[in-house]
């Protein structure tokens, strides 16, 4: 046999069973309850009906051994020292029926600090700092007249706060207080502290990173679709379209992820079908590394990227299994995190990961609240 042609067989033969054995490669991940409380004002309040325990929150702040959790319908913020109530922020609106209910006769004294909060009105997802510190979503409720008519509609805008309950900043639409954010998508820090927000803003897709309250960088749906397709031929009969930035955890660039769809027309109405994905990671100078060009299964869901260099798949395999796929920046697949979830699926509310990395559960189960971390 010729040498040369040995060694390029072997070299064939290595790639292709790495890649087969990175295929079937899966690293089972491990539940950790980190936070356990008992449902009700003492652990962590949430309306019920009918049975169903529901208006939670989609995250927790974890900040080394503290726990930040919303309340929305009670409009409170309750920070946990370890598995200990340290710190109760609340609303005024809260704090006008608990001293209405004082003045009632009630004899319930609170056990833990209760702080008022002037721009707290309805809390949301919780997103942890790199000081100490965290983020919330708060949505101010609509202004009506005593008619019931709207005055002015409900917005959103993301409040800042230590762990004291200082209030660090208040964040709006580019670092604006008078620009309320129309719909949150996502948003979390990354290795410096810096909070990145991926918004809709009139149907277009924005991702901002903000500095002290102050917005630094702005990326746009034409920045991503301009990246992703300006060099295309574009078929006739197919909708390109950007649908999802994301940063980096150490920040240097972003993940642009877009989605083409193929008109369907009938009779009766006219449908887009899922065609085929592309991404690329592009970095704050412009240079592009095209990831995916054509990813044509629907089912590799795009998640985060992972760490410095990598990025998820997300893969639903069924109701009680979810697997991440982990691939590298060229598009090849190194692992396959993967988590079952255990009893009722139904006791299972929100998995999430954050740009560090960590990937946690909120579980209701036994009247309890619980944060379950994978490892």
């Amino acid at each position: 046999m010729n040498f040369r042609f040995f060694v390029l067989w072997i070299t064939i033969f290595l790639v292709a069973n790495a890649l087969t054995c990175a295929r079937f490669r899966i690293s089972h991940l491990s539940p950790e309850t980190l936070l356990s409380l008992p449902l009700g004002p003492d652990g962590a309040e949430y309306p019920v009906q009918n049975g169903a325990i529901y208006s939670l929150p989609r995250s927790v702040a974890v900040i080394e051994n503290w726990f930040v959790i919303a309340e929305p319908s009670q409009e409170v913020i309750k920070i946990f020292n370890g598995r200990k109530l340290n710190l109760k922020l609340v609303s005024k609106g809260w704090a006008e029926k608990k001293s209405q209910r004082k003045e009632e006769g009630s004899k319930e004294a609170d056990r833990v600090k209760v702080l008022v909060s002037d721009i707290l009105r309805i809390p949301g997802r919780l997103v942890a700092g790199k000081d100490e510190d965290f983020f919330v979503e708060n949505f101010t409720p609509p202004t009506t007249t005593s008619a019931g008519e709207i005055v002015m509609g409900g917005v959103y805008r993301i409040l800042h706060y230590d762990l004291t309950g200082k209030v660090l900043h208040t964040i709006g639409r580019k670092g604006q207080l008078e620009l309320p954010f129309e719909n949150i998508l996502w948003m979390d820090t990354d290795s410096e502290g810096n909070l990145w927000v991926l918004y809709s803003h009139l149907e277009q897709l924005y991702l901002d990173q903000y500095h002290k309250g102050k917005v630094v960088r702005e990326f746009t749906q034409k920045d991503c679709e301009d990246a992703l397709f300006v060099d295309l031929a574009k078929e006739k009969g197919l909708l390109y379209r950007c649908e999802f930035i994301y940063p980096f955890y150490e920040g240097k660039r972003v993940l642009y992820i877009g989605r083409v769809d193929r008109l369907i027309r009938d009779a009766e109405r006219t449908n887009y079908q899922f065609f085929y994905r592309t991404l690329a990671a592009v970095d704050f100078k412009g240079n592009k590394e095209i990831i995916f060009s054509r990813l044509n299964d629907p089912d590799d869901y795009p998640y985060l990227p992972f760490g410095a260099s990598q990025l998820l798949l997300w893969q639903t395999i069924d109701y009680q299994k979810v697997r991440l796929a982990v691939y590298n920046l060229s598009g090849e697949l190194l692992n396959n995190l993967q988590i079952e979830y255990d009893g009722r699926h139904s006791d299972w509310r929100s998995t999430y990961m954050t740009l560090s990395g960590e990937i946690y559960s909120l579980k209701i189960r036994d009247q309890s609240f619980n944060l379950v971390r994978w490892k």
